[in-house]
C-alpha cells in the first residue's frame, strides 16, 4: 500500500515506511502530506533496504513504523541513522503487540540516546491505554478511531521534527557520489 502525498511532492515530502499497521493509514498520511508505504509483514531490515535505495533523495523527516513482525535492534536503528545522515530526522513508532516484546524498549532507548535525531512516537503506550482502538489480535487497528489515532500520532512528527536549515536542504537533494 503506497501513496504519494496530496499535491504529489514525492522526494521532499516526509516519508513513512511501515508494516500492516501503517498500511491501514496510508490514505490519511498521504492526505496529511506524507509519502506513505505500508506492507503486510514488513520487517525492519526491509524498511532499511527502502532507505538505502532512496539514498540521497530521502526527505528531512523519515518515519519508521516497524517491529510488529520481527525484531528491531539497536544496530538496525544505528544503520537507519547512518543512512539518513546528520541533517535528517528519524521518527520511530513503538509497535504494540509485537512478536518481540522488547522492540518498544529498544526504540525508547535509542530515542533517549539520540535527542534531536530520533523522535519517539510511542504507539505501544497509547494503544495500551486505548484497547478500543485495536482489532481483536491486539496489534492491528480496529476501526476508525484507531486509524485516526495512529495517523495523528505519525503526523505529530511534523511539528516535533527540528526544522532543517536551507544549507541542509540543498545538501539533501544532491545525489550521492557515484550515483548514475
Amino acid at each position: 500500500f503506497r501513496q504519494a502525498p496530496a499535491g504529489g511532492a514525492v522526494g521532499s515530502a516526509p516519508l513513512a515506511v511501515g508494516d500492516s499497521v501503517l498500511a491501514d493509514v496510508v490514505p490519511q498520511l498521504a492526505q496529511a502530506g506524507f509519502e506513505a508505504d505500508g506492507m503486510v509483514c514488513r520487517q525492519m531490515s526491509q524498511g532499511i533496504d527502502i532507505l538505502k535505495r532512496r539514498g540521497g533523495s530521502l526527505p528531512h523527516l523519515v518515519v519508521l513504523a516497524l517491529g510488529a513482525n520481527g525484531e528491531v535492534t539497536s544496530l538496525q536503528i544505528q544503520e537507519a541513522l547512518g543512512i539518513l545522515g546528520p541533517s535528517r530526522v528519524l521518527a520511530l513508532v513503538t509497535p504494540h503487540g509485537s512478536v518481540v516484546p522488547s522492540d518498544s524498549a529498544v526504540i525508547r532507548s535509542a530515542a533517549s540516546k539520540h535527542p534531536g535525531r530520533i523522535i519517539l512516537l510511542d504507539w505501544d503506550r497509547l494503544a495500551g491505554e486505548h484497547r478500543e482502538w485495536l482489532a481483536p489480535d491486539g496489534v492491528h487497528l480496529g476501526g476508525s478511531a484507531g486509524i485516526a489515532a495512529f495517523a495523528q500520532l505519525i503526523t505529530s512528527a511534523l511539528s516535533a521534527a527540528p526544522q532543517q536549515s536551507p544549507e541542509a536542504s540543498s545538501e539533501q537533494r544532491q545525489e550521492p557520489v557515484g550515483a548514475p
